[in-house]
């Protein structure tokens, strides 16, 4: 009998060795000396954000793929170069953000490869000033803020109507900008000033409701500010203070309101959310920590990455441990991760990169990390020593019951 179970954990043996489950991978990118990435397409092959010249200290937008690298964008016509990029259409065809004119004022643009960067104009009566942040997914409709004639206030641009501001909260000083927008334009969302706060308050507006306020955390002097919003538009993501009177990144949806993420450990208590996926379910943004140093200079801020099942993480751990890219971050602190794409595969961020000849601790990189995603893993096809072995148990079980049989017919006789 003792036989007959060695050769049958032989075979449990065979049938783990031919159902290795393949590893999870990864691919990260710098992006170069003194690069800022303020955001991602949808499909993730898409950044966009800004390079900052170390002489002049003008910025410059830019986009970077896998393909190109990063490309620069130049600037508005005339005026002095000054620019940055702040989002991206789904595609990634559109770019959003802004300039400087002719007049040398602060302009939003719109770029595609075909028409180079336009102006979109500003909000009459005010003091000429305009930013565009975010684009809805087919790059019809853009949003920011511009200087009005009462104040800074939230705009939605599109081609057929211009530039159109949305208004402010009820009460207050005239304020408010636009900081996010759903795949289909229908849902914006951002900050502005309400009666009886004593800071901003995030809002979602939409053309049936209007500009609505979203609250805040429990506790704290009240403020909020919203960053982003999911593509389908009921996720909405941000800062808000807590019971403690400290910034905390929130998540709020319709049916359970503005709820904390909290913090991650170490340093003090302060966290943000700057960007959500697709369907909401990954946010990611900086939190507060201790833990990175280099020389007699330390950073406060670290990237996070959060979802339902872990909470709040470290997204560096997360890398390192279950991603495997701790060669590929040696001598890298993440310190902000400033957008998803909708799959939740592609992240992007601003970091400190001590691996360079000269360091500036005071400039930042821009990173990429692709993520591959999960492997499925189907029920394995039986390999040729399987095979043999499942053959081999079965004949010899088969004599060794036979003997047990005929051994017993004998005793009968």
């Amino acid at each position: 009998m003792g036989w007959f179970q060695g050769i049958a954990g032989f075979l449990v043996a065979l049938l783990l060795l031919s159902s290795d489950p393949e590893a999870e991978a990864a691919s990260f990118w710098g992006l170069g000396d003194r690069t800022w990435a303020n955001g991602v397409s949808a499909d993730g092959s898409v950044v966009v954000g800004y390079s900052n010249d170390k002489n002049t200290l003008n910025l410059q937008a830019f986009r970077w793929t896998e393909a190109t690298g990063v490309e620069l964008l130049g600037d508005l016509p005339g005026g002095e170069l000054h620019s940055w990029a702040n989002a991206a259409s789904g595609d990634g065809s559109v770019i959003v953000g802004a300039g400087t004119n002719a007049s040398n004022k602060q302009e939003a643009f719109r770029w595609t490869d075909a028409t180079g960067m336009q102006g979109l104009g500003d909000l009459p009566n005010g003091q000429f000033l305009s930013e565009a942040h975010d684009v809805s997914s087919d790059g019809s409709i853009i949003v920011g803020n511009s200087q009005g004639s009462n104040g800074l206030e939230a705009f939605r641009w599109t081609d057929a109507a211009g530039m159109v501001g949305l208004g402010d909260l009820p009460g207050g000083s005239t304020w408010s900008s636009a900081q996010g927008i759903s795949a289909d334009g229908s849902v914006i969302v951002g900050a502005s000033i309400s009666s009886g706060v004593s800071g901003y308050e995030a809002f979602r507006w939409t053309d049936a409701t209007g500009m609505q306020g979203l609250g805040d955390l429990p506790g704290g002097n009240f403020q909020s500010w919203a960053n982003a919003v999911s593509a389908d538009g009921s996720t909405i993501v941000g800062y808000g203070t807590n019971a403690d009177d400290t910034w905390e990144a929130f998540r709020w949806t319709d049916a359970i309101g503005m709820v904390g993420l909290g913090d991650l450990p170490g340093g003090i208590t302060s966290s943000t959310a700057l960007d959500v996926s697709g369907d909401g379910s990954a946010i990611v943004g900086w939190s507060t920590t201790d833990r990175f140093h280099w020389g007699s200079w330390s950073f406060i801020h670290e990237a996070f990455i959060w979802d339902a099942n872990h909470g709040m993480r470290s997204l560096q751990d997360v890398l390192v441990q279950d991603y495997g890219l701790g060669s590929a971050l040696n001598g890298w602190f993440l310190l902000e991760a400033t957008g998803i794409s909708d799959d939740g595969l592609t992240i992007v961020g601003r970091g400190i990169n001590t691996n360079k000849p000269v360091v500036d601790v005071t400039a930042r990189d821009a990173w990429v990390v692709r993520l591959d995603p999960p492997a499925p893993h189907p029920v394995p096809e039986p390999n040729t020593m399987l095979l043999f072995g499942i053959g081999l148990v079965m004949l010899i079980g088969s004599r060794w019951i036979q003997s047990i049989f005929t051994a017993a017919q004998r005793g009968n006789e």
